[in-house]
């Protein structure tokens, strides 16, 4: 079970660095007044946060009945799956890209 979870802390490990060296960089490079600058940045890890977790929960399902149709030996099925969890992660994207787009300045 260990060596399931490993990679998944490894990832969000990496994700939560990228994070602390973004703040870091903020901090130390933009001078004085750089308030505006962490509160961005402090917004952003949130929407990354939900948008990597959107797409998780895609690949996860995916990945779960990809195998268990494998397993079975029911490669048709198993492609299928494949391919409506791919049309359903380019529709989400679609769709975050357009209601971000619409919602930018």
């Amino acid at each position: 079970m260990l060596r399931l979870a490993l990679p998944v802390l490894a990832e969000q490990l990496l994700h939560a660095l990228v994070m602390l060296v973004d703040v870091w960089l903020t901090g130390n490079l933009l001078g004085e007044n750089n308030t505006p600058a962490l509160a961005a940045i402090g917004l952003m890890a949130y929407t990354m946060w939900l948008l990597t977790s959107i797409f998780d929960f895609v690949s996860s399902g995916a990945t779960a009945l990809t195998a268990r149709f494998v397993g079975a030996s029911d490669l048709r099925r198993a492609q299928e799956i494949t391919n409506q969890s791919i049309l359903v992660g380019s529709g989400l994207a679609l769709t975050i890209m357009v209601v971000a787009f619409l919602g930018a300045r």
